[in-house]
């Protein structure tokens, strides 16, 4: 199947605040303001007051959730289970 998605999405090109930019990397906003200062990320003068980025800008850099848990639910391990297969296969 051929892709169909343009790399211009409007969507993604849409500005969005800083705070929904933090939000949408899953990063505080003091965390997005260091990359900011770091020359990481391209921030958009709206006005005087208001800044912002591209939605595509904030999903490039994008953070797995600190609370993600490697999972096998084919193997019907429970939780405690898993994290010991983790261990497990960090040590081997």
């Amino acid at each position: 199947m051929p892709n169909t998605q343009s790399k211009h999405d409007p969507w993604l090109d849409e500005i969005v605040t800083m705070t929904e930019g933090a939000a949408l990397r899953r990063v505080s906003i003091d965390t997005l303001r260091r990359e900011v200062r770091r020359g990481r990320i391209k921030v958009l003068h709206l006005s005087l007051k208001r800044r912002g980025i591209t939605r595509r800008e904030a999903l490039t850099g994008m953070r797995a959730p600190s609370n993600m848990v490697l999972f096998y639910p084919q193997k019907g391990l429970t939780l405690k289970q898993a994290l010991a297969e983790i261990e497990r296969l960090k040590s081997s």
